[in-house]
């Protein structure tokens, strides 16, 4: 009775052996089953308590210890199979995306070393940068400067495409990850290459940099010299040529600063230009508003004349037609032709006069004063001698011959001191008093 029992325990404790181990073995192959990604370390270290529990579990059947064991050990081999096919695929896809990265940054140092403008080293710094993105598995295609700003501190601007084979989110190599030992060396060699990229773009900057401070030196001085108009023009043009410079700002700020320094020379320039205009404008509003006064005085001292001239014309003309003795008429018909010629110099002057008069008002605008009118003159200024009284030498009498000085004078023009002929003879002597100019003045009137 003692012996069934005993047996009948056994075989109840080896029952429940058997299904804990078969239960932590349905549960081991929960890890590698089903759609969730084999969790391969908690795989094996299930594994290994599984296997203690083969050890320390008793009593165990041995058929079902057996079937137990093939169960476990085919599992494992299964999960090792697949375990080492998957990291064959990832060493076989960390050799490939490890290639890409080389190859990316080979070409990035050869473009560096081929470069011979800052245009041509942005495309190496363009490659480098798509090395960079695989490494962090991005888009080669959508990474911008920043991702290589991140680790480079640089602060240049990258634009342009290297020409390297195009990779686009969808490709394997993105997604693909790198082992550590590939990771390690691709980080080393992607660090070498920047630093010789970074060290050719110093080179560029040092020779761009002194390059840019010699126009904007060159503009300084021309601002001293220069029309500062078209200096300012240049000034504009550097300007924007700068601000789509690979020179940052902060590097910049002395060529700025000259160019400020030209910018305003050349504004005092066209300033001081601007008052010297205004100031010779109005030295020559001043000049012309005299001119002005002084010819208006004369065409009015003219029209007077004119009057007189032609009052005492038409005086000897009276005279002539009711003269009896031949030489008083002869004498007068001739001063009255001289009278004649006077008044139709007087007319020329005065139609000169007023074409300077029209010309001079045009010109000043607004700024030419109101016209001259005969009340505006100063008191006495067209007043005329008083005619003398007839006196009775002036009366008609025998011709007598003239002396010699006397017919030299009569052969030149009439001078004012002459003794007037009788009767009205007052524009000689206005002539004279009012200091006109008759025939072939010239004023200046140019400014």
């Amino acid at each position: 009775m003692s012996g069934e029992l005993d047996r009948e325990r056994w075989l109840q404790l080896a029952r429940a052996n058997a299904e804990v181990i078969r239960t932590e073995i349905i549960k081991l192959r929960g890890f590698v089953e089903g759609d969730s990604a084999a969790q391969y370390v908690d795989f094996w270290a299930q594994a290994r308590e599984i296997t203690s529990q083969f050890k320390s579990f008793k009593p165990l059947e041995p058929e079902e210890r057996e079937q137990l064991w093939k169960d476990f050990h085919d599992l494992c081999k299964q999960t090792r199979s697949r375990q080492d096919g998957e990291r064959a695929k990832l060493r076989e896809e960390s050799q490939l995306k490890r290639a890409a990265i080389e190859a990316l940054t080979e070409e990035a140092l050869a473009l560096n070393d081929q470069a011979s403008t800052l245009e041509e080293l942005e495309r190496a710094q363009s490659a480098l940068n798509q090395a960079l993105a695989l490494m962090k598995n991005q888009d080669p295609l959508s990474v911008s400067s920043a991702a290589a700003e991140e680790v480079s501190a640089e602060d240049e601007k990258t634009e342009g495409d290297s020409g390297s084979p195009h990779l686009s989110g969808a490709d394997p190599l993105v997604a693909a990850r790198l082992l550590k030992e590939d990771r390690e060396s691709c980080w080393i060699r992607w660090l070498e290459v920047r630093e010789a990229i970074r060290k050719h773009r110093g080179e560029f900057r040092q020779k761009l940099f002194g390059a840019l401070e010699e126009r904007a030196a060159a503009l300084l001085a021309a601002s001293e010299s220069e029309e500062p108009h078209g200096v300012q023009g240049q000034i504009r043009d550097f300007q924007l040529e700068l601000k789509g410079s690979p020179m940052p700002p902060p590097k910049t700020e002395k060529i700025r600063e000259t160019l400020r320094n030209a910018w305003k020379r050349c504004s005092e320039r066209i300033e001081e230009g601007r008052q010297q205009r205004r100031r010779q404008h109005d030295e020559w509003v001043e000049r012309m508003r005299e001119h002005l006064q002084r010819w208006e005085i004369t065409l009015l001292k003219n029209q007077f004349y004119q009057e007189r001239l032609a009052a005492e014309i038409t005086d000897l003309d009276t005279r002539i037609a009711s003269a009896t003795e031949p030489g008083l008429s002869e004498r007068m018909t001739r001063w009255a032709e001289e009278k004649r010629g006077r008044m139709e110099k007087v007319k020329e002057t005065a139609t000169e006069l007023q074409e300077k008069v029209r010309s001079v008002r045009s010109r000043l605008g607004k700024d030419a004063p109101p016209p001259l009118k005969v009340e505006d003159l100063p008191p006495g200024t067209l007043e005329a001698p008083a005619p003398r009284e007839p006196r009775a030498e002036d009366a008609p009498r025998r011709e007598r011959p003239a002396p010699r000085a006397a017919r030299r004078s009569e052969e030149r023009p009439v001078k004012m001191k002459e003794t007037p002929p009788p009767g009205l003879n007052l524009g000689e002597l206005l002539a004279e008093k009012l200091g006109l100019v008759v025939a072939g003045s010239n004023s200046d009137g140019n400014h």
